[in-house]
């Protein structure tokens, strides 16, 4: 439905333009990574290389650490001659990878084992990596990008945004206690976990 809702209704309308949740976004963003406290982490994902290069560049130059994952990690691994089987890589960006991690000069880190779960069918291993990514972001700035609402529950900030303005901020116990819109979100993604891993066991 996101995905829709980007790129579906732009497609078919006459002009499409960046709205003001995308330039909110950018101004906390910019916010961030121009002041930020610290040692400074940064961790990326995303399926390819190549739609990524300026960021990682630019945050290269900024932040203390930059830990990649997703598919793309692939690619750097390829790039340093590690087999990869038939996972994903971008062939044409293998030098691009190479020159970047040759850049980063150590900065970069990439994951040390890789394992792929279901949206909601793996909770074990997600149990796992959110104790990894806190024992790594303990007394750091970490922006943080997930797509599950359970990655973020340990933040110390989470801020809420609705028609291009923040409308609520505050830790996730916080957020479930004002009963607000976070909380509604919440309660939908709980349940729809719920029902996806009630549905596999009985299948």
């Amino acid at each position: 439905m996101l995905h829709a809702s980007n790129v579906g209704i732009s497609a078919n309308v006459d002009k499409a333009v960046a709205g003001f949740l995308l330039e909110n976004e950018i101004a906390y963003i910019k916010e961030a990574v121009e002041a930020p406290e610290r040692p400074f982490v940064a961790i990326l994902g995303g399926s390819k290389v190549s739609d990524k290069i300026g960021v990682i560049e630019n945050l290269l130059a900024k932040a203390d650490k930059v830990l990649i994952g997703g598919g793309m990690t692939y690619t750097f691994y390829k790039a340093q001659g590690i087999e990869i089987g038939n996972s994903l890589v971008e062939e044409d960006k293998l030098d691009v990878a190479k020159a970047l991690l040759e850049k980063a000069n150590g900065k970069l880190i990439l994951p040390v084992d890789s394992k792929e779960a279901n949206a909601f069918a793996d909770p074990d291993n997600e149990v796992r990596v959110q104790k990894a990514l806190s024992a790594l972001s303990k007394g750091k700035t970490v922006i943080m990008i997930a797509h599950r609402l359970s990655s973020i529950t340990g933040v110390d900030c989470i801020y809420v945004m609705q028609d291009g303005e923040i409308v609520e901020s505050g830790t996730h116990n916080e957020l479930i206690e004002r009963n607000g819109i976070f909380a509604r979100m919440w309660k939908n993604y709980s349940e729809a976990a719920e029902w996806k891993i009630a549905k596999e066991v009985t299948a």
